[in-house]
């Protein structure tokens, strides 16, 4: 019998060994290479006093919100069909009514394609987001009270909230690199998902401190981001339809 039970902890232990050793070698590769990030900010203006003013509705809305959000950016599987550029966009994380989602890219061009389809793609979004939340919860009776106050929820949504766009770049290396102004930060431990990974650094912050100035219907760009923009219009400045598209670009949203 304590043969057996000894036997028995050392499989356990050998199987716990493997399944640690597993996990690390699976963190490992799914490491995150070093490279150009473009990040993005999606951040849900007025949802403090929403929340206040509509507490059995306003999760409906941040549900919705979030899924959106999601939904048309293609979070992990997003291919911008235009060009075939082959960029990815996925969710970096979620803080309260902001949603962040970054893209690798490896040419100066998918900087243009990438913004331009973002713009394109906030276009009536929050009229798409409170329709979406009114027809859920036309028949809802915990929202019923709140529909009598409000009147119409899809005008009260939109009269009060909107969606702010900050989008900004970064340079971002192995966590491991001691001279790197931004890094690529991997938790190693078994209780977090091997997919989460944060971004930290000096021009990481640069981005949640020009967020602040962020407005309603634009897209507000980092200097960096923009500078490179201009550059992409000058260098295609022969090509009369791109300059035209990108030099709109600035203008509607910086």
């Amino acid at each position: 019998m304590v043969e057996e039970k000894i036997s028995f902890l050392k499989k356990l232990n050998n199987n716990i060994e493997e399944t640690r050793k597993g996990i690390k070698e699976k963190q490992e590769n799914s490491t995150l290479e070093s490279g150009i990030f473009l990040f993005f900010s999606f951040d849900l203006v007025n949802s403090t006093v929403f929340k206040t003013e509509h507490p059995s509705l306003w999760s409906s809305v941040f549900t919705c919100f979030y899924n959106e959000i999601l939904k048309n950016f293609g979070i992990e599987e997003y291919k911008i069909p235009e060009d075939d550029s082959g960029c990815v966009r996925k969710l970096w994380k979620l803080i309260g009514d902001e949603v962040l989602i970054y893209v690798h890219v490896t040419e100066a061009g998918q900087l243009y394609t990438q913004i331009s389809s973002v713009g394109k793609t906030l276009n009536g979004l929050m009229e798409k987001i409170a329709k979406k939340v009114k027809e859920k919860n036309s028949f809802n009776q915990n929202t019923y009270k709140c529909e009598m106050h409000c009147q119409d929820i899809q005008k009260v949504i939109l009269s009060t909230l909107s969606i702010k766009t900050t989008a900004w770049l970064a340079e971002c290396k192995n966590e491991f690199d001691c001279h790197a102004t931004n890094i690529i930060y991997c938790p190693k431990t078994t209780t977090i998902s091997n997919e989460r990974i944060d971004f930290l650094g000096r021009e990481i912050d640069e981005g949640f401190r020009i967020a602040k100035f962020a407005v309603k219907d634009k897209i507000i760009l980092s200097p960096l981001l923009a500078w490179l923009i201009w550059k992409a219009a000058e260098e295609n400045s022969d090509d009369k339809k791109i300059y035209r598209q990108i030099l709109r670009l600035l203008h509607l949203l910086i």
